[in-house]
């Protein structure tokens, strides 16, 4: 593996981890202060659904908007399309949607729009097992 593929490799997950952090604690605050829900079982849907929030609003967006701006710029060290590819399967599939149209990045290309909607039946099928079948 290359050393751009690693460097953005372990940026994306480095921001995923650390904002799904976040959203954890804000979860768990939130759900202290106006008790929201009695418990937080099963606990891996609660770490399945906090991490595909950070995934689809921050990190993926994030992502598509800064390709496009290096892009804009002509810098030749962008973000690999690989790696755009992986985010969107690997939970990102709303937010690489979301980042493409709104940014009017990476649109004309099939594969972007199948990933990201390949993503988004990933995401599906993962909360329909967690919700059926709970650890």
């Amino acid at each position: 593996m290359s050393s751009i593929y690693r460097k953005w490799l372990c940026i994306s997950f480095l921001l995923s981890v650390v904002f799904s952090g976040f959203t954890l604690i804000a979860a768990i605050w939130l759900n202290r202060q106006f008790a929201l829900f009695t418990e937080l079982e099963p606990i891996s849907l609660w770490l399945l659904s906090i991490f595909l929030v950070s995934q689809n609003l921050i990190v993926l967006p994030w992502l598509y908007w800064l390709d496009k701006r290096k892009a804009i710029k002509r810098n030749k060290e962008r973000i690999p399309e690989r790696i755009l590819h992986l985010g969107a399967l690997l939970g990102g599939g709303l937010g690489a949607l979301y980042g493409q149209r709104r940014y009017r990045h990476k649109t004309q290309k099939p594969l972007f729009q199948l990933s990201a909607w390949v993503g988004i039946i990933l995401i599906a099928g993962m909360l329909y097992q967690s919700w059926a079948n709970p650890f």
